[in-house]
C-alpha cells in the first residue's frame, strides 16, 4: 500500500496534478436539495458524493475565468432523458445561470480517451503529406484482423457502460462473455500524428457487430428485443435473465509506433451504434 500511494503520489506531482478540498456547502442545502431531488441527487436520495463534486466544479468555475473539463461516464446522475446525447442535465445547467457563471465554460466528456482527442490529440502535428506519401501504406483492416481476440476483450470491457449511456440496464456480463465479434467493416483512419522524434500516434475505427452473454433485469428484456437481437438464455434468478445479444459497436483505437514497432494499442471508445 506504502509503494502504491508514493508512484501514485509522485505521478500526480509529474503531472501538476491538484487535489482539491471538500466544497464549502453546508449539510442544510445537501438535504434540501436530496429531498427536491436536484441533481445529482434523485429520487431514492443517492448522490451525496456526486453533490460534493458539484459543489466543487462550481467553487472552481467561480475563482477563476478558466473553462473546465468534467470527465465522468455517470451519465445517469449527471445528464438529461437523452443520455446519448451526453449533455449536463437542465438542474445543473440551470445552476450555472443562477451562479452567474456561463454553461459555455464548462464541458461534460464521458471518457478521457475523448477529452484527450478533443483537447491533447488534435494539438499534436500530422505528419506531413509528402512523408506520408513516401512511406508503405498502413493496412488498418490488417492492424485489426490480426489483433481480434484483443479487441474482443477490449470491447468486453467497455461495451456495459456504452450500452448503459444509450439507457440499457446491465447488470453484468455473463460467464460466456464474447460470444462472437464481426470483422471489422467500414474502416476508417486519420492522418498520423507525431508524438516526439521516434514515436508517432495512428488514429482509426472500424464498425462491428458483437454478440456476448449479459445478465439483464427481467423487467428490461422488452427494451433490448426493440433495440437489438436477442436469444434469451435462461433464467438467472427472480429479478434477472440472462440473454445472448448482438450488439452494434463504433470503436476507435489508438496506437503508437516507435519506429517499425507498436509500442502500445489501445481501444480509445466504443460506442452502440445505429
Amino acid at each position: 500500500m506504502k509503494a502504491y500511494k508514493d508512484s501514485s503520489d509522485a505521478l500526480l506531482r509529474d503531472l501538476k496534478a491538484r487535489i482539491v478540498p471538500f466544497p464549502k456547502v453546508g449539510h442544510a442545502e445537501l438535504v434540501q436539495r436530496a429531498l427536491a431531488p436536484i441533481k445529482p441527487f434523485v429520487e431514492s436520495g443517492r448522490g451525496y458524493r456526486d453533490a460534493l463534486i458539484w459543489y466543487t466544479i462550481l467553487e472552481l468555475l467561480q475563482a477563476t475565468t478558466s473553462d473546465l473539463v468534467f470527465v465522468s461516464q455517470n451519465s445517469e446522475d449527471w445528464c438529461g432523458k437523452h443520455k446519448e446525447e451526453f449533455v449536463f442535465h437542465s438542474d445543473l445547467l440551470e445552476e450555472l445561470h443562477a451562479k452567474g457563471v456561463s454553461p459555455g465554460r464548462l464541458a461534460l466528456v464521458p471518457t478521457l480517451a475523448e477529452f484527450n482527442h478533443k483537447y491533447t490529440v488534435s494539438k499534436l502535428s500530422a505528419v506531413p503529406a509528402i512523408a506520408a506519401e513516401m512511406e508503405k501504406p498502413i493496412d488498418y483492416d490488417r492492424l485489426l484482423v490480426d489483433r481480434q481476440e484483443l479487441v474482443a476483450n477490449q470491447l468486453l470491457d467497455a461495451v456495459p457502460n456504452s450500452l448503459r449511456r444509450v439507457g440499457a440496464n446491465v447488470v453484468t456480463i455473463g460467464e460466456f462473455g464474447v460470444l462472437g465479434l464481426s470483422r471489422p467493416l467500414d474502416v476508417e483512419h486519420e492522418p498520423p500524428r507525431i508524438l516526439d522524434s521516434e514515436r508517432r500516434l495512428l488514429q482509426f475505427s472500424a464498425q462491428y457487430r458483437l454478440t456476448a452473454d449479459f445478465v439483464i433485469p427481467r423487467a428490461e428484456a422488452l427494451w433490448w428485443t426493440k433495440r437489438f437481437v436477442v436469444q434469451l438464455r435462461r433464467d438467472w434468478d427472480f429479478g434477472n435473465i440472462v440473454i445472448y445479444a448482438t450488439v452494434p459497436i463504433k470503436a476507435s483505437f489508438h496506437m503508437i509506433e516507435r519506429g517499425e514497432k507498436i509500442e502500445q494499442f489501445s481501444l480509445a471508445s466504443a460506442e452502440v451504434s445505429e
